[in-house]
């Protein structure tokens, strides 16, 4: 057998244990160094080594070497798992809005065969894999949108020193998303079932607000006048979505009765913590068992939204103003200055609009 060149300083170095051993040849790398004064006086210096991983052969041993000098990593962080390395990104990220931690819900539970598995091990291949498992280009993204920060955090937490997720690509063909507006029947239904169904008020609510559903989730009581016909939405999307609304007054008594039904700080307040506000994954599940019952299966949450925003524009009101009411981002200089109108100009205009 060819004896080994001798590696460089710093690079590590392979023993084998005596006894019978499974796995005899054992990685050493050095964790640092310790000074000490000997026996005649002299300042020393020695070398701390921690052990990395154990092989049953000198070669699986040196190839594994080879790979931690291309990507070295702490030790103690070695065994760290996907699973464990996504519940520690999300505590190291607590202002995460509910909406977002909802894509990172649905992402960790596509993802079961990298929960146990090493971060050091897992490819960018194997990722690219559980990306094309995907079959529309919305989910796609979704995935990568969500590895990419996790990875990141694991290379700035020096777990990795490359991301993995860089480079991650969509293969689905580019779908168009379809908004439906409900209809002026469909409109009347919902409040009609509104005394049998829970949570229909709340599609009604973001109807004739135009709220985004995790506004209307997160929406304080604190922050709802329903005297003066306004509120203040915590809104995150853009600069414009933290905002103040006017409100309908078709809509004060189903906001009075959710005010009164509980004595949490939100609006929809979880059902197991008092406060905290309904998961948007919690919402969407009653969302669809009322769009079964009405067989109204074509709309999603999002329509609600679209049909304050169409039934706005189809009765005219000002464009601007309509833009400030949903939080959407204002164009040119005459937008962007034109921010003197006063709640009650609003209430005027959000007044106009016809629903059926």
């Amino acid at each position: 057998m060819t004896k080994p060149l001798r590696r460089p300083n710093g690079y590590g170095t392979i023993i084998k244990r005596n006894g019978r051993r499974r796995n005899p040849y054992e990685i050493r790398i050095t964790a640092g160094f310790e000074t000490y004064i000997d026996a005649a006086g002299q300042l020393k210096t020695k070398q701390i080594q921690k052990t990395l991983e154990s092989f049953p052969d000198y070669n699986s041993a040196a190839l594994a070497l080879a790979l931690y000098n291309e990507n070295p990593y702490d030790p103690a962080l070695k065994n760290i798992t996907f699973a464990q390395a996504y519940d520690s990104f999300l505590k190291d990220n607590p202002s995460f809005s509910e909406k977002n931690l909802s894509k990172y819900r649905t992402v960790f539970k596509k993802t079961a065969s990298i929960h146990k598995k090493q971060i050091v091990k897992i490819t960018k291949q194997q990722l690219q894999s559980l990306v094309e498992k995907e079959k529309t280009e919305t989910t796609q993204n979704q995935m990568i949108h969500v590895f990419s920060p996790i990875f990141k955090w694991c290379v700035e937490k020096g777990i990795l020193k490359t991301n993995p997720a860089q480079g991650l690509y969509t293969t689905a063909e580019k779908t168009t998303t379809i908004r439906t507006p409900y209809s002026a029947d469909e409109l009347k239904s919902l409040w009609r079932a509104l005394p049998t169904m829970h949570y229909i008020d709340a599609i009604l609510i973001q109807i004739y607000t135009g709220m985004r559903a995790n506004e209307l989730l997160t929406l304080q009581k604190d922050f709802i006048h329903l005297d003066e016909r306004w509120a203040h939405v915590f809104g995150t999307k853009n600069e414009n979505a933290d905002r103040d609304i006017p409100l309908r007054k078709e809509i004060i008594p189903l906001l009075r009765r959710r005010m009164q039904d509980n004595d949490s700080m939100y609006l929809f307040p979880s059902k197991t913590k008092k406060e905290a506000p309904i998961t948007y994954e919690g919402y969407v599940n009653q969302f669809k068992k009322i769009m079964v019952a009405l067989n109204f299966r074509h709309h999603v949450t999002h329509d609600a939204r679209h049909t304050f925003i169409t039934n706005a524009d189809d009765s005219n009101i000002n464009k601007t103003s309509c833009k400030m009411i949903v939080g959407h981002a204002r164009d040119g200089v005459t937008e962007k200055v034109y921010t003197h109108k006063t709640m009650e100009n609003l209430i005027s205009e959000v007044d106009k609009i016809k629903f059926f």
